[in-house]
């Protein structure tokens, strides 16, 4: 098990697409601080994000948060200071990190399905689910990085445009960070069992990027009008899915525990679907 996980990180960390997806999230980045500088004298663009995190917060939701693909909004307090926890949770509930964690987790996992690396492994093994833990400890640690690479890039973009950073709640933003990170491990396991069982890059490509760009939003809540006419007015389908609770997740106690459980449920069903499709299935 530990020469599997070893000789997973090393191809891994080989990958082409391992410095160019780490690349392309940090050079985003700090473009956007960077652009920001020139839109902050624009009048009617901050008018608009003023507007914006307003309806926000008389709803009682995060302004980055979107029902369908990718919104990022920063802003800056009345002296110019971002608040790092602020970035934080702007480029990751905006799914920035999520977007790209899952477009690398597809060419990983099914990179060894592309050539006959895994039929000289797979075979041996008692227990293929051991092939999912593996590279879902390295997407893993993947996500670590990637989550590093976030908030420096952010700090220097910051520090190009000239405004200032401050760390109000160093707790509150590491209690944030570990829970985000979770919830991503979460979603890269889920994109494994997917590709696990699909064994198609496009397709499971085109999941993924549903999934990580809340595509599927559409349907969730054709389906919470359907359950509301059953009785459960209150039906929230997407606030129990690992995108969800991703945009939703606030850094307080009240979401805490349902949201472990949320991501082991689906970790755990994850692991269960992909193992028996492995064991019941031969590599081709």
């Amino acid at each position: 098990m530990v020469n599997m996980i070893r000789s997973d990180f090393y191809r891994m960390v080989r990958m082409k697409s391992f410095l160019i997806i780490l690349l392309i999230v940090g050079v985003m980045n700090i473009v956007t601080f960077v652009a920001s500088k020139a839109v902050q004298n624009d009048k009617a663009y901050m008018d608009y994000v003023e507007s914006t995190m307003k309806e926000a917060e008389e709803k009682g939701t995060d302004p980055s948060a979107s029902d369908i693909g990718m919104s990022i909004i920063v802003k800056a307090d009345k002296d110019g200071n971002f608040d790092l926890l602020e970035l934080c949770k702007a480029f990751v509930n905006g799914y920035l990190a999520l977007l790209f964690l899952g477009i690398f987790a597809v060419i990983f996992v099914t990179a060894d399905f592309n050539n006959g690396y895994i039929k000289n492994y797979g075979g041996q093994l008692r227990f293929r689910t051991r092939i999912m833990v593996s590279k879902s400890l390295c997407l893993a640690v993947f996500t670590l990085i990637l989550f590093a690479v976030i908030v420096s890039t952010s700090a220097i973009g910051i520090g190009l445009s000239s405004a200032g950073l401050k760390v109000a709640d160093t707790g509150m933003l590491c209690k944030y960070l570990a829970v985000q990170f979770l919830l991503h491990v979460t979603f890269a396991v889920v994109v494994t069992a997917i590709c696990v069982v699909v064994r198609n890059n496009l397709i499971s490509m085109a999941l993924c990027c549903c999934i990580s760009m809340n595509v599927f939003n559409i349907l969730y809540k054709l389906a919470d009008k359907g359950l509301g006419k059953l009785g459960w007015k209150s039906a929230d389908i997407a606030h129990y899915t690992v995108s969800g609770r991703i945009a939703q997740y606030a850094p307080d106690e009240k979401m805490l525990v349902s949201t472990l459980i949320v991501a082991a449920a689906f970790i755990a069903a994850s692991y269960l679907i992909g193992g028996t499709w492995l064991h019941k299935k031969d590599f081709v």
